[in-house]
């Protein structure tokens, strides 16, 4: 038999296994000290937890931690926001019939509609060419995404977690490297 898996010794630990499978796993154990260990291990980490006291968590405690990440927003008075907005208005009239320069008032909305049409009309183009680019990547990258993840957990079964641990190390240190010299070869011209 091949070592035990976590998902074995956790099965084992909790006894939810058939007869059949707790006896070929103890016969397992006898014979194999890195298995009696690591069942050794995950027995005195759950008995360790169990004898934690539990939590006396108090009522207003959610109201708490939330009021830390988002605090209460202000609300404007309605009155404040009436005020504005008609101010901006008042401000936008005057605007538009004190332009010197541009003749009357009705030419005017009328070179703003045809300007304002056109920037709607390339603004569409430009969203429709963008929601295209989107979703051609996002397939790409979907079709990419799938057969990769399946490699990586297949490659995270067959390989220990010490070994794992050791490829992660290196890799940051070859990402960290190459970030170094990347930089002291684009900052060549710059004093530091």
């Amino acid at each position: 038999m091949t070592c035990l898996k976590i998902a074995d010794i956790y099965a084992y630990l909790e006894e939810d296994l058939s007869p059949g499978q707790k006896e070929k796993i103890e016969r397992h154990i006898d014979a194999c000290p890195r298995c009696r260990e690591a069942i050794e291990e995950r027995k005195f980490l759950s008995e360790a937890a169990s004898s934690l006291p539990d939590l006396d968590i108090p009522a207003d405690f959610t109201a708490r931690v939330m009021a830390k990440i988002a605090p209460a927003k202000r609300h404007l008075s309605v009155w404040l926001i009436a005020f504005t907005a008609g101010l901006s208005s008042l401000a936008l009239l005057l605007t538009l019939v004190v332009i010197p320069g541009e003749g009357n008032l009705p030419t005017l909305w009328t070179s703003l509609s045809h300007a304002l049409w056109g920037y709607a009309k390339n603004a569409a183009v430009l969203m429709a060419r963008l929601i295209t680019v989107f979703s051609v990547a996002g397939k790409v990258l979907s079709s990419l995404f799938h057969p990769i993840s399946k490699g990586l957990s297949l490659l995270t079964s067959l390989i220990s977690p010490g070994v794992q641990i050791f490829i992660m190390t290196l890799t940051l240190v070859l990402l960290i490297t190459l970030f170094y010299v990347l930089r002291k070869k684009f900052m060549m011209g710059e004093k530091t």
